[in-house]
């Protein structure tokens, strides 16, 4: 997740290619849809990501804490938005993928 929104972008080895991601606005099943949705991001507000923490909160799941700062490029003004919150990543544990991404 460091890389998440850098130029090294996440390890898709790591997930399945049915992998769900899921947060309050958007919602995709397959690992097209979950690159597309972090490569919007980064054109759109070039996202600042902060990892705070990661820890085991189940057998198969991780969870992690962060914060990221959102920057709206195409309006003049730029304006910016923090946002700290949790994304739960469940582990399919035969595969060692992540199948799964919640906020």
């Amino acid at each position: 997740m460091p890389h998440l929104f850098d130029e090294v972008g996440i390890d898709t080895s790591r997930y399945a290619d049915n992998v769900e991601f899921v947060d309050p606005i958007t919602k995709y099943d397959n690992i097209s849809g979950y690159l597309f949705n972090i490569q919007k991001l980064r054109r759109l507000f070039r996202p600042d990501f902060e990892l705070h923490d990661v820890y085991e909160t189940a057998e198969n799941e991780l969870t992690t804490r962060w914060t990221m700062t959102m920057k709206f490029v195409l309006l003049p003004w730029q304006p910016e938005i923090a946002f700290t919150g949790v994304s739960i990543m469940t582990v399919d544990l035969k595969s060692g993928k992540f199948v799964r991404h919640g906020t």
